[in-house]
């Protein structure tokens, strides 16, 4: 992930990896009238596994978009 992350000229800096936890898979699907269901794979999956000390506030605070839940 992180090689294709890269070659797409995103900054990697705040990534995390973990040999043990897969990357959550979200699926989307979208019917005719706009109206759309989501299904997630997780076993548990790394946004369930991220904690504290794994987010850096600096990479936060210079973001445009931030986290609205006090972490």
């Amino acid at each position: 992930m992180r090689a294709a992350i890269k070659e797409a000229g995103i900054d990697d800096i705040g990534l995390c990896t973990d040999e043990k936890i897969h990357t959550t898979l979200a699926m989307v699907h979208t019917y005719p009238d706009g109206d759309r269901d989501f299904s997630f794979y997780r076993n548990p999956g790394a946004d369930m596994m991220l904690n504290k000390t794994e987010i850096s506030e600096d990479i936060l605070k210079e973001t445009e978009m931030q986290i609205s839940k006090k972490l």
